[in-house]
């Protein structure tokens, strides 16, 4: 757990080590690229990775960027910002009320599989890097209760959740 205050973990080449999870409340973590997580939870963090991250759950003002090649698992954005500089794909992606998920920072092309945006939710992929491979969900609102940018020159296909 982190309270209050930073943590570095192996930030340098070479340098590995294994967690169980990181629990950080009002707290900023680093994570270098050899380290092994099993989750994260951020409740009004700010966090910096280049490890994969199988699961992730974000509240409050909490931010996330992941960087270089990581993957993610699960990940729950029920307040915050994930920033997805990474080359790495993403397996479920789910965007609460006061959640962002930006994939502007890196023009990489990665994967999402499964992602559902619920009222008052946000979505940004401007460069159009990402795949949705099962589409993008609406499962509690409407297009209208959500902010979307998915790029020029797209073809939106409407089906029944």
């Amino acid at each position: 757990e982190v309270l209050g205050a930073g943590v570095t973990i192996a930030p340098n080449f070479g340098e590995t080590a294994t967690l169980g999870a990181i629990s950080a409340v009002q707290a900023a973590v680093s994570v270098g690229v050899g380290v092994t997580l099993a989750s994260v939870s951020l409740e009004d963090s700010d966090m910096d990775t280049r490890a994969n991250v199988p699961i992730l759950a974000m509240n409050g003002a909490s931010s996330i960027v992941v960087r270089e090649a990581a993957t993610m698992g699960v990940v729950e954005i029920d307040g915050g910002t994930m920033r997805h500089a990474s080359s790495g794909d993403i397996t479920t992606l789910q965007i609460g009320a006061g959640g962002v998920a930006d994939f502007g920072g890196s023009r990489d092309p990665i994967t999402v599989t499964n992602c559902d945006v619920n009222e008052g939710g946000t979505l940004l992929d401007p460069c159009s890097r990402v795949t949705w491979t099962n589409d993008i969900g609406f499962p509690r609102t409407g297009l209208a209760n959500v902010t979307i940018d998915l790029g020029t020159n797209i073809r939106i296909n409407v089906a029944a959740y």
